[in-house]
């Protein structure tokens, strides 16, 4: 085979010469005729001309001459043949004259056609609709190649010659895999090629195909002693030829198709590739590149239909993970993009590394917008130019990340893992006398394993600086580098760890360098190995399943998690003092009795996140806040919780669900404003109690403000004073007590 074949942007010069006299044909009244000679050029590389081959194929050209008539119902115009001139002659060396003898003083239109002869591949009678004969046409055959030519309305009145610059006038779909050490079972031997939606007929004057039907190219032995070269902004790459195709398409604007080729091995199997929406353009080449020997499927992408350039470079392993498959590597894969390989918003994809290397040297590897898992050993690097949006692994558009094994690191200053600000939360921050926006969470990243690094250490985990009081990694396991996830500063100072509940960092090395492995805290299973953990100061004590007594002896900033808030329990059947303590109950279930004053007294701060709070509990600290608790109550005589010794009391997203009476805002005694505030709260009554509202206030020994903001109510009486079920001032009036409700102050 030619080894000049499929040369990007090289096609050699042609001359095509010809002689013919004209028998007969319309005249002047005269009857005089002139000569006229055409060169015929295929042109060397040039901008225009993007195909591969270089024309050494060609060897015969087919010329028509035609009368340009008026314009028919779609504006195109009718052209009569004049048969008698029709010539077709052999290209010798390239080289050859087109003359032929026209009648003076008549108008004229040029149709040149040059091809492989023999081939029958294409119907060239008539020059004005070239037709393709798709029963014969055969892959990976140079001989489809063929180019155009037009000259349009030419008048002769003199004896002249003149140059005609040929056109391809096909375009070609190419399937190419990396180059690699295969072996023999790898070998792709044998392949044909199906394109859907395709035109079978070429317009030469119009420039314009036309037709959309299917066409399959016999199979035939693949290119083997060629190699399809990509050009792109770090040089050439090298792909093994498995299939190509000429299709006929438009010259100024790419169409969509569909493209499949089955391939055959040495070792007998077969593998298929398709790919729908494949753009194709005359005079250009559709590539579609990766590992396809080492995937079967279906793979997608979608284009705009403005494409244009002369190559589009089709990625299995991207398209597959942006369709929401589960990708195993089969060797090392390195991004095409700038921006990696995309996540789309909605998508669930999987990632198995697999051992090998997944990279991307002009950036990001991994822009997570949708869900990704990601499993295996091996390495997502970022290897790009420094840049806030260039990472290992990118996540924004509310994307979520899961990694359980790997090797992640991230060069020239860049993040390793990256989560990005999401939306508006509508507050702002001033620094530097800049007042800034803050953003919800772009994305959550969990971490179960892997080990992670960055060549500026203090981004080895980082995510955008101006998102509000969020963390958004959950950190399970793993070893970081350089990099202690259990002590950052983010939030300007609000998240202090991103280290998951029940889970702690332990200083290590990593080859020879300094890091953190995160593992799990052995839960407590008895109630003297409970008492021992929580007189810690700032332990971090997480309960098995069981049920447990309230120690009376606590260290200050303590933090007890249960390892299933239904199985985990507290009981508190008497008050306890925590003098002056802070500590922080999650997912536990605490029981309390339905008798008065019992709680954890004299603490300073106590905060509840995700508890089920079951009884009665009087609250006593100087600070109580409850995040996503449930509140259950069953008697009726009895309400979910009294604010009491609380000076500030705030309940975040919690369900209170009870016999008809829900929270009371109530003090014995004191001059000092305390405040209770109630956020996205809900109140569920299986029965009403008379004149009892879901929060019940009465601040005659003690002055009140209460905020009320986006909760409900279902199943309360109406208030014996306020007339809603929502809130009752039952107790109390406008010189000791303050209601708002979404904002707006209540008329007591």
């Amino acid at each position: 085979m030619n080894k000049n074949l499929f040369k990007s942007l090289a096609l050699a010069a042609v001359a095509v010469i010809a002689g013919a006299c004209a028998k007969e044909q319309i005249t002047s009244g005269d009857g005089e005729t002139v000569e006229m000679t055409f060169n015929v050029d295929v042109p060397e590389a040039t901008i225009t001309t993007k195909g591969l081959s270089d024309a050494a194929q060609v060897d015969e050209l087919v010329f028509q001459a035609f009368l340009r008539g008026a314009k028919d119902q779609n504006r195109h115009y009718i052209y009569t043949p004049v048969p008698e001139l029709t010539q077709t002659v052999p290209v010798v060396d390239k080289k050859a004259t087109v003359k032929v003898s026209l009648v003076k003083g008549q108008t004229y239109s040029f149709a040149f056609w040059a091809q492989t002869k023999g081939t029958g591949y294409y119907d060239t009678s008539d020059l004005r609709a070239v037709k393709m004969n798709t029963d014969i046409v055969k892959a990976n055959d140079p001989k489809m190649d063929a180019f155009y030519g037009y000259n349009d309305y030419k008048s002769v009145k003199a004896s002249y010659s003149e140059h005609v610059t040929l056109l391809r006038a096909l375009a070609q779909v190419n399937f190419g895999a990396k180059t690699l050490d295969r072996s023999d079972a790898l070998q792709a031997r044998e392949s044909s090629v199906t394109l859907s939606k395709v035109p079978d007929t070429f317009h030469p004057f119009w420039k314009t195909s036309e037709g959309e039907g299917s066409i399959t190219y016999a199979n035939n032995i693949v290119i083997s002693d060629e190699k399809l070269v990509i050009a792109d902004k770090t040089g050439n790459a090298e792909y093994d030829y498995l299939a190509t195709a000429y299709v006929f398409a438009n010259k100024e604007k790419s169409i969509l198709i569909d493209a499949s080729a089955t391939i055959t091995l040495s070792n007998g199997k077969t593998t298929e590739v398709a790919v729908p929406n494949a753009p194709i353009q005359v005079n250009y080449r559709t590539n579609i590149l990766g590992d396809l020997l080492n995937f079967d499927g279906v793979w997608n992408i979608s284009i705009d239909e403005e494409f244009k350039g002369g190559d589009w470079i089709y990625d299995p392993v991207g398209s597959e993970l942006k369709k929401g498959a589960a990708v195993t590597l089969t060797e090392d894969y390195s991004a095409f993009k700038s921006s990696g390989v995309v996540i789309p918003m909605n998508v669930v994809s999987s990632l198995d590394l697999n051992g090998y290397t997944f990279k991307n040297e002009k950036g990001t590897a991994l822009d997570v917008r949708g869900s990704l898992t990601i499993n295996g050993s091996g390495k997502v690097l970022c290897e790009g130019p420094v840049g806030e949006a260039n990472a290992a692994v990118f996540v924004q558009d509310g994307g979520k990340v899961v990694i359980n094994d790997g090797y992640y690191y991230s060069k020239n200053g860049n993040s390793c893992i990256y989560v990005q600000g999401g939306k508006v939360t509508g507050h702002t921050i001033t620094i530097g006398g800049e007042v800034k926006p803050l953003y919800y969470g772009g994305g959550i990243v969990e971490i179960n394993g892997g080990v992670f690094e960055a060549e500026a250490s203090k981004f080895v985990l980082n995510q955008n600086d101006y998102i509000e009081n969020e963390s958004c990694f959950i950190v399970k396991g793993g070893i970081f580098v350089g990099f202690n996830p259990a002590e950052v500063n983010e939030c300007h100072g609000k998240v202090k760890s991103f280290v998951a509940d029940g889970y702690k960092a332990v200083e290590t090395t990593y080859e020879g360098k300094q890091a953190w492995k995160v593992e799990a805290i052995p839960p407590v299973t008895t109630q003297e190995a409970f008492n021992s953990a929580i007189a810690t100061a700032n332990a971090t004590v997480v309960l098995a399943a069981g049920t447990y007594d309230m120690p009376s002896t606590v260290g200050d900033g303590v933090s007890i998690i249960g390892t299933d808030a239904s199985t985990s329990v507290l009981t508190l059947n008497s008050a306890v003092a925590w003098h002056g303590v802070n500590a922080t109950f999650k997912n536990i279930t605490v029981k309390y009795t339905n008798a008065n004053y019992i709680g954890i007294q004299h603490a300073e701060s106590i905060k509840y996140i995700g508890c089920v709070i079951e009884g009665q509990p009087f609250s006593y600290a100087n600070n109580a806040v409850f995040e996503k608790c449930t509140f259950n109550q069953t008697s009726s005589n009895a309400y979910n919780i009294w604010t009491y010794g609380s000076k500030e009391i705030t309940f975040n997203n919690c369900v209170f669900n009870c016999a008809g009476k829900g929270a009371l805002v109530y003090k014995e005694g004191g001059t000092d404003w305390y405040k209770a505030t109630f956020n996205g709260c809900k109140f569920i009554a299986s029965a009403p109690v008379a004149g009892k509202a879901a929060i019940e206030i009465d601040s005659s020994l003690n002055p009140y403000e209460v905020y009320i903001n986006n909760c409900t109510s279902a199943g309360f009486d109406n208030g014996s004073k306020s007339g809603n079920s929502l809130w009752n001032n039952k107790k109390g009036d406008s010189t000791n007590l303050k209601v708002f409700v979404d904002g707006v102050p209540q008329t007591l």
